[in-house]
């Protein structure tokens, strides 16, 4: 085999996985706007409000990160206020388990106290949640 075909081949390759990655990711975060919303509200929003949808398909991916940082970067760092799942208060620790669960969702949890932030999530593995502003959001969804 000629080293031009082995290079064709891996960018065959990685072509055909970078697209499939990106249509799951998309179809993920479709069905997290959908969960989110309800299916009519989803729908009607589609047509009438496309920018919503896509707010809410960023927001639901990258509105946040989990991040696991150095006992050192953690001290001074405060842990995490107030948290809703659905409307219904519950502990931040609630939270830090709910986020390690396959069928998590953040859009449905409000922080009513926060709009960004860097909080401590769960100070036994020195695990910090990240969350971004409204603004970051859009930045992120103008770059997509």
């Amino acid at each position: 085999m000629s080293m031009n075909y082995l290079k064709n081949l891996a960018l065959l390759v990685f072509t055909v996985f970078s697209t499939t990655f990106l249509i799951a990711q998309n179809k993920y975060s479709d069905q997290l706007v959908a969960e989110f919303l309800g299916s009519s509200k989803y729908e009607n929003s589609l047509t009438n409000n496309p920018g919503l949808i896509e707010y809410l398909k960023i927001k639901s991916t990258q509105g946040y990160s989990i991040e696991t940082v150095s006992p050192e970067k953690i001290i001074g760092i405060e842990p995490l206020p107030t948290v809703f799942y659905m409307k219904n208060k519950i502990s931040a620790s609630q939270f830090a388990t709910d986020v390690l669960t396959l069928n998590f969702n953040f859009l449905k949890y409000s922080f009513p106290t926060i709009e960004k932030g860097v909080f401590l999530l769960n100070p036994e593995n020195n695990t910090v949640i990240v969350i971004y502003s409204n603004q970051q959001i859009n930045s992120k969804m103008r770059n997509n």
